[in-house]
């Protein structure tokens, strides 16, 4: 019954879990982590939770890893609930590497890709509920993992199916963003246009922007956004059309002209919004 018994295990589990090399070190600090976390309100337990999902983590066993970083997040948002204040200053910690976790493609440690692929995971309810709060966060940060390791097409495969699910998310224009520089950072220009060309979806009275009013900041940020993706579908309309008169005048078929008009007409109104 010692006040000492919930942080007495934590340090233990720390010791193993930063010095122990021995084969079996990471089960010690399993063990010692599972012991500090005997009470729910102890102000440990929301440390043994992290640390226990990444000595998981480290141990390859990624099932096990994503529960219990799930676990954290899940505390840590009913402990704001309940008393409106954060549960654990983890909980973006542990938002990552469920990113990173469900973005590892060797969970069996055979050096080789798994069939099961991260976004087939991603998906899977036994693995991830689909239906909690968190849920986007972890499928936005699954598309950033990729992102940030140059995995462009997986990245922008999984920002779009998270947009479909929760295109009036917060984070939506960010996204639509990230998606056209994947498009960039992969040398696909004319889909990085078209991509940042979505952004208009976010700008002033946009349903988005209704949805979001309880944040200014994002929703003046998101308008620049497409204020600014407005102006180079402008451009891009203009570019072309100015490009198939100059055909017109130099071959004198008159479907040019046409297009060229049609073109002009799209830049016309990309410059008036």
């Amino acid at each position: 019954n010692s006040r000492f018994y919930d942080e007495t295990w934590l340090r233990i589990g720390e010791y193993h879990f930063d010095y122990d090399y021995s084969r079996f070190g990471l089960e010690m600090a399993i063990a010692a982590y599972e012991n500090a976390m005997n009470d729910p309100e102890s102000p440990f337990y929301d440390k043994a939770l992290y640390k226990l999902a990444w000595s998981y983590y480290r141990a390859n066993r990624y099932i096990d890893a994503i529960r219990h970083f799930a676990m954290l997040v899940e505390y840590a948002d009913e402990h704001q609930q309940r008393t409106g204040r954060t549960g654990s200053e983890m909980r973006p910690e542990a938002i990552q590497y469920l990113g990173i976790s469900f973005a590892e493609d060797d969970w069996n440690d055979d050096q080789q890709p798994d069939e099961t692929r991260g976004i087939e995971r991603l998906q899977d309810p036994a693995m991830l509920p689909q239906d909690r709060p968190y849920t986007s966060e972890v499928y936005f940060q699954t598309g950033d993992t990729y992102f940030d390791l140059a995995r462009y097409a997986d990245a922008i495969e999984v920002y779009r199916l998270a947009l479909q699910r929760w295109p009036l998310a917060l984070e939506a224009p960010r996204i639509v963003e990230r998606i056209a520089q994947a498009h960039e950072r992969n040398r696909e220009f004319e889909e990085a246009i078209s991509a940042r060309a979505d952004l208009r979806n976010y700008g002033r009275d946009s349903e988005w922007s209704e949805a979001n009013g309880d944040h200014p900041e994002a929703v003046r940020e998101a308008e620049q956004l497409a204020r600014n993706a407005l102006y180079d579908d402008a451009v891009r309309h203009h570019q072309i059309a100015q490009n198939l008169r100059q055909r017109f005048i130099e071959e004198q078929t008159p479907v040019l002209m046409e297009r060229a008009r049609e073109e002009y007409n799209l830049a016309a109104q990309g410059y008036r919004a």
